[in-house]
């Protein structure tokens, strides 16, 4: 089993790489959970898809599931958040956009993968300017 669940992956990274982004998730669907760090992969793999057709509600949908699996890992679950402000950012939801990235910093402050307090204070602007 676990050896089809890495091809799967590895499909559907390949289709992912083609641009092919709808059959990447039907691979994602046949894939089998295994284990948290390659579930929030999947997931997030699978979110990543959905941005790219800009379907934007299921995105965040797969983001949520991948925050899931990476059960607090503190490379990953800030790597799937910032991810999801992003979304936010595109869907125009500043505030939302704006409490992510709060508790990004508030819950992994050691987190190096973004300048959070850069994107903190331009949804903090771009949620003051929304009201």
């Amino acid at each position: 089993q676990d050896a089809g669940n890495r091809a799967k992956l590895m499909t559907a990274i390949g289709y992912y790489q083609k641009g092919e982004y709808q059959k990447c998730i039907d691979f994602i669907d046949g894939y089998s959970k295994t284990s948290s760090t390659i579930d929030a992969g999947a997931y997030s793999l699978k979110g990543d898809c959905y941005v790219n057709l800009k379907k934007y509600d299921e995105a965040l949908g797969c983001f949520s599931d991948a925050l899931s699996a990476a059960n607090e890992n503190p490379y990953l679950a800030p790597f799937i958040m910032a991810k999801q402000a992003r979304i936010y950012n595109e869907k125009k939801e500043y505030a939302k956009e704006l409490e992510v990235y709060e508790t990004i910093k508030k819950e992994y402050p050691t987190y190096t993968g973004i300048e959070v307090d850069k994107y903190i204070q331009r949804a903090k602007t771009l949620a003051e300017g929304n009201k």
